[in-house]
């Protein structure tokens, strides 16, 4: 599969189409390269996901594309993660038994 690479933004593809032919894909860059000076013509041979083509100029190289990461869910994860391990530790019972024996049931749920 070849990939008319027409726009290019933070070093990823923003605009593309693709084509079957070289042919094809040389043509539709020619049609529009004084719209998209910068356009080039790429050979996916690999089928590699279009996120994770890296562009320098025209030069393509496969870079894994990593979601971002919510950083406060990974803390309050950890904090609770945290807490859990101090319920367990200082009363020797599980969260579920802490929360059973903090309500109306006053059940023995120690390990």
């Amino acid at each position: 599969m070849y990939i008319a690479i027409m726009k290019v933004e933070n070093n990823r593809i923003a605009k593309y189409k693709d084509f079957d032919t070289q042919a094809e894909s040389d043509a539709h860059v020619s049609g529009f390269i004084s719209k998209f000076p910068s356009a080039f013509v790429y050979n996916n041979v690999s089928n590699i996901p279009y996120r994770d083509l890296w562009i320098v100029g025209t030069t393509v190289t496969a870079v894994p594309f990593i979601e971002p990461v919510d950083i406060n869910a990974l803390k309050v994860a950890a904090e609770r993660a945290e807490l859990m391990k101090m319920i367990n530790i200082d009363t020797g019972t599980t969260p579920e038994a802490v929360a059973y024996q903090s309500g109306k049931v006053k059940q023995n749920l120690s390990k």
